[in-house]
């Protein structure tokens, strides 16, 4: 009998709970605060909030707790916050938080920053409050039945938010099926250096995946006093002949990229997977970024294929975002001057 008293107290307790925190989504210093959670599932919401969205948190009345993000509807995410929970400790579990910022990017966006449109589901401080601004670039689209798909759906990278949180806003370079390409995609991109310049914004990061995550390395030699650019498998020779036919070409372009820089104290930072099917050669890319650390000299952040994140998409994965967020935070929020060199993250 008091052992069901106590279960029912703690289930109300959650209740409560729930009902408190739903209207605004909990920090995580608020989650610690409030002694609400057990030691692993304050780290479960740390990497629950760098998810995207529709997300949910869920935990139980035994310490057990779990989450879902990028879920296609807010209700999905709860049911599987709830699944996952009761998998930990098999009793009734309660969706404590939850998230479904509508995806309205273009009401987000101020019309001064317009090509680029903001992220709705990340914070936005603007340029005299923010430590700098991002431009996130998606990868390209695969062309089916001679049509080319529309990527600009495409979720911004999770570790994104771990700069998101150090006071960063975060824009996007959409590009649309027709103009999906190197030279339109970099116009869009410098374009949208120029007007988060004119807005205020005194640092400007250029940053991607894929095709995003070339164009990025792109801008270093159109842009003077860019502040770094972030390249995540980065990529624009295709995947069928990249290993073959194409591989020279795509390995002397990609070593092109890195001696064309236009501001020595541009941060770079680039993250290479094993059994990425659009990477010419890994070791071969691998040795050529440590090479380009040393001459022309480029403050490099090189992460070089992680044991546990494989394949060609491993850069915008929760795991990344939870694994090297705050390294990549790190590197790129530092206020101290970069030498030229190679710096890895701890793991």
């Amino acid at each position: 009998m008091i052992e069901a008293r106590r279960l029912l107290a703690a289930i109300a307790a959650l209740l409560l709970f729930a009902l408190g925190v739903q209207a605004a989504e909990p920090t995580l210093d608020e989650m610690r605060s409030g002694h609400r959670l057990a030691p692993r599932c304050v780290t479960l919401y740390e990497t629950y909030l760098l998810g995207s969205y529709n997300r949910a948190f869920a935990i139980g009345p035994r310490g057990g707790c779990g989450y879902a993000t990028g879920a296609r509807t807010l209700n999905e995410a709860q049911e599987r916050a709830k699944s996952y929970c009761s998998q930990s400790v098999p009793l009734a579990c309660t969706v404590i938080a939850f998230n479904d910022v509508p995806p309205d990017k273009q009401a987000a966006t101020p019309a001064e920053a317009a090509p680029l449109v903001r992220d709705p589901s990340f914070p936005f401080r603007g340029p005299k409050v923010a430590a700098g601004a991002i431009i996130w670039g998606h990868g390209r689209a695969a062309v089916v039945n001679g049509v080319r798909e529309d990527r600009r759906t495409a979720p911004t990278a999770p570790l994104m938010r771990a700069l998101a949180f150090a006071g960063w806003d975060l824009f996007r370079a959409d590009r649309a099926p027709d103009k999906d390409n190197n030279t339109d995609g970099l116009a869009l991109t410098l374009e949208g250096i120029e007007r988060l310049r004119a807005m205020g914004y005194q640092r400007v990061v250029v940053a991607g995946q894929s095709a995003g995550g070339w164009l990025a390395l792109s801008a270093m030699d159109k842009v003077e006093g860019l502040h770094a650019v972030i390249a995540f498998a980065p990529a624009t020779h295709g995947n069928r002949t990249v290993r073959t036919t194409r591989r020279e070409l795509a390995l002397r372009e990609f070593e092109e990229l890195l001696k064309t820089r236009r501001d020595s104290a541009t941060r770079v930072v680039v993250a290479l997977f094993s059994d990425d099917d659009y990477d010419p050669d890994t070791e071969a890319r691998a040795r050529l970024l440590r090479a380009a650390a040393k001459e022309p000299g480029i403050p490099l952040l090189l992460i070089d294929r992680p044991r546990a994140l494989r394949g060609h998409s491993a850069g915008t994965t929760l795991r990344m975002a939870r694994d090297y967020g705050a390294c990549v935070r790190d590197f790129v929020q530092s206020d101290q001057p970069m030498k030229a060199g190679v710096r890895t993250c701890p793991r």
